[in-house]
């Protein structure tokens, strides 16, 4: 039914608001990584940077430290 009304499954958006908010806790705060995830809505910090390092081409501590994310277009480009 979500995906009908707005093109994209529940879980992918509720992904993109969870990243969203956790980019902005690691570049606004020094919150440790486990603080972050929690207040995200995420108990498993290991899979909550597997899935940020798949998704965004860097490891949540490389954009802590201002690496920007691999976009889809240049992850393509560079294979």
């Amino acid at each position: 039914m979500f995906k009908k009304y707005f093109n994209e499954y529940f879980s992918d958006y509720l992904w993109k608001l969870r990243v969203a908010k956790a980019k902005e806790l690691l570049r606004g705060t020094s919150k440790p990584m486990e603080e972050i995830c929690i207040a995200v809505g995420y108990e498993n910090v290991s899979s909550f940077r597997r899935k940020f390092k798949k998704e965004l081409g860097i490891t949540p501590s490389q954009y802590r430290n201002g690496t920007e994310p691999v976009t889809e277009k240049s992850r393509g480009e560079s294979q």
